[in-house]
Order: C-alpha cells, then sequence, then structure tokens
C-alpha cells in the first residue's frame, strides 16, 4: 500500500471514534485521488457499515464486488449470507445480523449480484436455503441461472420439504415462467411432479379460494412446462370446456403415438383430482335449511338376484353436475389404474400427499359402481363414516342377493332406530330395475327405501308360483304388505287392488289390522268387502271382541264388530303415515323375518 494511502486511511480510521462524518468525508476524497486503491473502498464501506448506512454500505460493497478480488470479500458474504440464515430459520438477530439483512435488501439485481452468485455456486453450502434466496433476488439474465437454481431446489427438497418448495413455487417458479430458460428435461419431469403435488395438495389442505387458484395456476403451468417438453397442444378453457370434453381431448392426444405418456398422466391426474373435489363437495346439499349427505347405493330390484344396471338415479336438489363429477372421475382413475405405470405413479401421489383420507368416500363409491361387494364391504368397515350410513351401505350390498333376507332385516331394524331428523321428501325415481341410486340421509327417503326393500320381499314370497297355485297366499304377509304400500299408496295402487282381489277370493286374517292400517281407500275397501260379499274377515285379535270365535260375514249377518273396527280407522286416517311404518318396522319386524324365513 502506497505510503500517502495508507496515511489517509489511518486518518480516517482515528477520526471514526470521534467525527464520523469527517471520517467519511476523507475517504471520499481518497475515493477520488485513488480510484484503483481496493484498501480505500473497503474502509469506505466498513465506514458505512460502523454507521449503520446500510442503503450506501449496499452501493459500496457492490462497486467493490465489480471491480476488485480479495479474501475479505469472500468472509465479508459468508457473514451475509449466516445473518440471512438466522433470518429464514427466525432465530435472535443481533445489531450486526439486522445490518447485513437490510443491506441485502438494498442490492440491486445488475452486475455485482450476479457476481454473488458465481461466487456461493463454487460454495460448499450449495443447497442452503439461504443461498438460494440470494441467487432468486438477483433475477437479471435469470435464465442463465435458473438450472443451476432449479437444481439446488430440487436437492433441497429432499432435506426441507416444505421451506424448499414454497420458494420454488412462490418465488422462483414465476421467474422461470417469465424468463425463457433452457432447462434439461430430467430437471423438468422432476419440477412436474413436485409442482403438481404441491397444487393438488392445495385441493384438499387450504381455504376455498386458495384451491380455486390452485387450479388455475397448475394449468397455466401445464402449459408452460408443456411448451418445453414439447408436447401436443392441449388448449383447456375452464371456462368453456366441461369435464365431459376435457375427457374426449384427452382421449383424442392419448391415441397420438409420438404423445409423451407424462402428458397423458398429468392431464388425466389433473382432470380426476378436479372432478373428485368437485363431487365430494356436493354430495352435501342443503335440504330443508340443513346440509344433507347424499349417498351411492345399489338400488332395488323385484326381482331376486336380479342383473345389475350401470345408471345411476337422482333428483333435484342433487344436480346431474354432481353425477358428471362422479363419472368423470370414475373414468380417469380408470384409465390409470389400467396403465401399470401410471397405476404406481398415481398411488405413489395419493400416498405422498395423504389424500386417500380425503377422498375415501369417493373410493368407496367407485366399489358400489362397480358391484364389487367385498371391496365395498371392507372399505365402508373401515371408513370414517356415520353408522347410519355405514349401515344404509352395507343394507345396501346384501339387499339384492339370494338368501340375505336375516341380514336385510338385521340392517333395517337397526336404520329404524337411528333415522335423522330431517324429513326431506320421498323420492319419485327409486325404480325397481337395480339401478344405482343416490339416497339422501332424511328420514323420509330412508323410511321409503327400506320399506320398499321390505315390500319386495313379501312380493316375492306371497306370489310365488307354488303359493298361487295352491291358493296357500300366507295372511299376514297379504295385511303386511297393506301396512306398508301405504306409504306410497298411489304409486302402488295396481299392487293394492290384486291384494283385494285375493282377499275377496280367500279372506283375510289379520288381527295388526287396527293397529297399522289407516289409509281412508284401503279402510273403504274393507268396508265394501264387508258389505258386499261373505267373506271372512278377522281384522282385530279375540281380547278386542265379546268371544274369540271365528264369524262369517255376509250381506245378511252383518258382523257388528268387523263394522266398528272398520269406522273407527276412519278417524286415524290423518295420522302421520311415516311414523306408523316406522313403528310397524320397528315392534313387527321380527314377525315378519319369521313369516318369511318360514315360507
Amino acid at each position: 500500500m502506497d505510503t500517502e494511502v495508507k496515511n489517509i486511511i489511518s486518518k480516517a480510521l482515528a477520526l471514526k471514534e470521534t467525527d464520523l462524518e469527517a471520517s467519511k468525508a476523507l475517504i471520499i476524497t481518497a475515493k477520488t485521488l485513488f480510484p484503483k486503491h481496493y484498501e480505500v473502498f473497503y474502509t469506505d464501506y466498513q465506514l458505512q457499515k460502523s454507521s449503520g448506512d446500510y442503503v450506501n454500505a449496499a452501493k459500496s460493497f457492490s462497486y467493490i464486488l465489480l471491480c476488485f478480488e480479495n479474501a475479505e470479500i469472500v468472509h465479508e458474504i459468508k457473514k451475509l449470507v449466516e445473518s440471512l440464515k438466522k433470518a429464514d430459520k427466525n432465530e435472535n438477530l443481533n445489531e450486526q445480523d439486522n445490518f447485513y439483512v437490510n443491506m441485502f435488501q438494498c442490492f440491486s439485481n445488475g452486475p455485482a449480484g450476479q457476481k454473488i452468485v458465481m461466487m456461493l455456486t463454487e460454495t460448499n453450502d450449495s443447497n442452503d436455503f439461504a443461498y438460494i434466496r440470494i441467487m432468486k433476488k438477483f433475477s437479471r439474465n435469470f435464465n442463465i441461472n435458473a438450472p443451476r437454481l432449479l437444481e439446488k431446489i430440487l436437492n433441497g427438497i429432499n432435506t426441507s420439504p416444505i421451506e424448499y418448495t414454497e420458494l420454488l413455487v412462490k418465488e422462483v417458479l414465476p421467474l422461470m415462467m417469465n424468463e425463457p430458460s433452457e432447462v434439461p428435461s430430467d430437471l423438468l419431469y422432476r419440477l412436474l411432479s413436485i409442482v403438481f403435488k404441491y397444487y393438488i395438495s392445495n385441493f384438499y389442505n387450504a381455504e376455498k379460494h386458495i384451491a380455486e387458484e390452485s387450479r388455475i395456476k397448475l394449468f397455466e403451468f401445464f402449459q408452460w412446462i408443456g411448451k418445453l417438453l414439447k408436447w401436443e397442444p392441449f388448449a383447456y378453457n375452464p371456462s368453456t370446456w366441461t369435464k365431459d370434453i376435457y375427457w374426449q381431448k384427452l382421449k383424442q392426444i392419448e391415441s397420438v403415438p409420438t404423445c409423451d405418456s407424462k402428458q397423458i398422466f398429468y392431464l388425466c391426474c389433473y382432470l380426476f383430482f378436479i372432478s373428485a373435489q368437485d363431487y365430494l363437495e356436493s354430495t352435501k346439499v342443503k335440504i330443508d335449511g340443513h346440509e344433507v349427505q347424499y349417498i351411492l347405493i345399489d338400488g332395488l330390484s323385484e326381482i331376486e338376484n336380479s342383473p345389475p344396471l350401470m345408471n345411476i338415479l337422482h333428483e333435484p336438489p342433487f344436480s346431474h353436475d354432481i353425477l358428471t363429477s362422479f363419472l368423470t372421475a370414475f373414468k380417469a382413475q380408470d384409465l390409470l389404474q389400467r396403465n401399470v405405470m401410471f397405476y404406481q405413479d398415481f398411488n405413489k401421489i395419493l400416498f405422498d400427499l395423504n389424500i386417500t383420507r380425503h377422498i375415501n368416500r369417493l373410493v368407496v363409491d367407485f366399489a358400489i359402481y362397480l358391484r364389487s361387494n367385498t371391496d365395498s364391504f371392507n372399505l365402508i368397515n373401515s371408513s370414517k363414516i356415520s353408522n347410519l350410513e355405514k349401515k344404509l351401505r352395507l343394507l345396501s350390498l346384501v339387499v339384492n342377493t339370494v338368501n340375505s333376507t336375516r341380514e336385510t332385516f338385521d340392517y333395517i331394524r337397526s336404520i329404524i332406530t337411528d333415522l335423522p331428523t330431517v324429513n326431506g321428501t320421498f323420492l319419485k325415481n327409486m325404480t325397481p330395475d337395480r339401478s344405482l341410486l343416490f339416497l339422501p340421509l332424511t328420514r323420509y327417503a330412508i323410511v321409503q327405501y327400506c320399506t320398499r326393500i321390505i315390500i319386495n320381499h313379501l312380493k316375492r314370497k306371497a306370489f310365488k308360483e307354488s303359493s298361487i297355485t295352491k291358493g296357500t297366499i300366507d295372511d299376514f304377509q297379504l295385511g303386511s304388505l297393506l301396512v306398508l304400500l301405504q306409504l306410497e299408496f298411489y304409486d302402488n295402487i295396481p299392487l293394492i287392488e290384486h291384494i283385494f282381489e285375493v282377499i275377496r277370493v280367500k279372506g283375510l286374517e289379520f288381527p295388526l289390522f287396527t293397529s297399522y292400517i289407516i289409509n281412508i281407500d284401503m279402510i273403504e275397501e274393507f268396508m265394501n268387502i264387508h258389505r258386499s260379499a261373505e267373506v271372512k274377515l278377522k281384522l282385530f285379535s279375540s281380547a278386542m271382541t265379546p268371544t274369540s270365535q271365528q264369524r262369517r260375514i255376509g250381506t245378511r249377518g252383518a258382523d257388528k264388530n268387523v263394522k266398528e273396527v272398520i269406522k273407527q280407522q276412519v278417524t286415524r286416517s290423518n295420522e302421520n303415515i311415516v311414523d306408523l311404518i316406522i313403528l310397524f318396522i320397528d315392534q313387527e319386524h321380527m314377525n315378519v323375518l319369521t313369516n318369511l324365513m318360514a315360507f
């Protein structure tokens, strides 16, 4: 060092303790006189640092970086990085740490910053979060540093996945998408996997508006990375494309021989997850001011062990869009399951994100849709769903199988004692062709479903060919049918008329008449039978009459007891039929079951 320069620096440092401004002025003069002397400029930086002037310190240090090479510079950068590390970890910062953090914010994105990046790249701490933060800050000519920065972040994810993924998606990725970059394809595929899982996790773990933003951002990312990977054009427009259109477009590019299989995989996964999310969020519908869960169950059949149909019944307020989401999710997962590589990668995503617990209901519904009873049974029993839903789903698995009468009635009895408080309404499209059904968990719909099951069992037993041929149709079965048919009287008139035709021929002994027959049309029909023909009717127990002797009723010998009993029932015609049916099933289910098992 020249003697003159050394003397000026010594004077400046001596003045630092008593007159800092004079000290700075002396160094400014020295900078003008000796523009190539490192010691002058480093002293200037030290003085700015001593005064806490991080703005001018940043300018001074930037100049030193560009014009000089010295071990002190590297040491100072390391101290800067250590302070940034502490800040990133929310550790307590001392005065020097605060200075370095503030000075870092004042660095401009210019050549000096690029030199810091280059120097850091040569260090051993290449995966440290603070280093990556510095590289991200100096983003001029970002495309040059992008591959190196991306690799550092991807490696860092292995040690600190949350921190590095957040840095990648929120800070680095937007810069990469705005600056054309030449990135090796292996890095792009690693990037694709991480970013995809990040946004998909937001579907289930974030607030609704974040989940919606994640859909948009994820597909914007697809468009960007697709160009770099030379994917087939796929101009998805969420405002105009339905899920059906998306599926059709996906199948079109799947047929292209040169199409990248990863494009098919990720586009299909995207469709699955948005469809699954839409479906699961929509299966709760507002009814009578309450959120009511809809569940998919196997429908009913009047024929035992009938072949299943794949169509799914539903009606308002359950919308067709919900059904579309379910079927689209099913088709997407079917495509993913049929390809061995897709299957492995898809299950890894589910495992990595712990998403299975979120889509458990959908997985159960898939098994029911496929009529895979063994899988359905295991999934239902292991699911965290209400006891009522569990029992209804299990009931739907056995209701159409052979020799399941006892199981069926056990489930129904248990369901009837655990009904929800929301009444709802009866379903209009509960057809007897074994279509699948979206059933709302409301009091009326569940009672309707259970009642129809019992009616089907009773019909098959009461009107089986041998009983008709021998004329041995059971009275208890006929009476029980009439009780249950009151629930949907006008939808069952042909069957009710047929039962009364049988009664006109053979009579009826049904002591439960006074407890459970309250439908005014049925009461009137019984009165007509009583008046017009000689038919044996015993409609009450012996305890209700002066004598237990069987009476013969005719047009001339009217039985006053029977007549009075029938008349009394008219006064009950306004009673709640749903409550009456619930009472009948609760009180008489064992009698009905025993009767059915005996024939």
